[in-house]
């Protein structure tokens, strides 16, 4: 069976490994511990271009390392890679030797050194919020927001219309550079309003783009 992700024109984060110690058991009931003391991560971090917030990486660590620290947790991150994917292994260890780890890779849409760097920040603050299974933000609201979209209001609308009307002229750079700046989650939410030719346009348009980048950066390293 195919994958159901196949179909998406982005490249897709995916958890390929995870490993443990013979025995977690130690690890286990400190861990039990330090999350029953973790606070809540601040969405203190500011997109300007959505006009919303999130919580960083740094605000991550800091809501989870005093409890970690309390009862003998550390988390330890090594990245690694190849020429087109970037890795992340995430391991939770316990003073007694005990330890998880998880790898996640992902592929930067662009193969330069900020798009390596910012995929790696990515996996770094979701890796670690999932080992340790932090949550982020405000306190639950009763399901009160159960459904929320991932754009301000009016965006949805603006950036659909925006990208149907790149279909509608051809405009493959425009309708690209449109998608790539959405977020993994406003892709998502995006996807299913267009029609069956709009995304295969939408796939083609991004893998020429990608395919653009990857020249660029060849180009240049020729010069260089």
């Amino acid at each position: 069976m195919n994958d159901p992700h196949d179909n998406w024109p982005y490249d897709k984060v995916e958890t390929t490994a995870s490993n443990m110690s013979k025995d977690i058991n130690e690890l286990a009931t400190a861990l039990s511990k330090a999350q029953g003391e973790m606070g809540l991560a601040e969405k203190s971090s500011d997109n300007p271009f959505f006009k919303s917030k999130y919580a960083d990486l740094a605000s991550v660590i800091e809501a989870a390392r005093p409890a970690l620290h309390k009862h003998g947790l550390a988390v330890t991150q090594l990245p690694t890679g190849n020429n087109e994917n970037v890795a992340l292994t995430t391991m939770l260890t316990h003073s007694s030797g005990q330890w998880i780890s998880c790898t996640m890779t992902a592929r930067p849409n662009k193969p330069d050194v900020q798009g390596v760097g910012s995929v790696i920040s990515y996996l770094r603050r979701y890796s670690f919020s999932a080992i340790v299974c932090q949550a982020a933000g405000t306190p639950d609201d009763d399901g009160n927001k159960a459904v929320e979209s991932s754009f301000d209001a009016g965006m949805k609308d603006n950036y659909l219309l925006s990208i149907v009307s790149a279909y509608k002229v051809k405009d493959e750079m425009l309708g690209a550079q449109l998608w790539r700046e959405l977020g993994r989650a406003q892709q998502m939410e995006l996807w299913g309003d267009f029609n069956s030719h709009q995304k295969s346009w939408i796939r083609a348009a991004n893998q020429k783009a990608v395919e653009a980048d990857k020249t660029e950066v060849n180009d240049n390293e020729k010069t260089t």
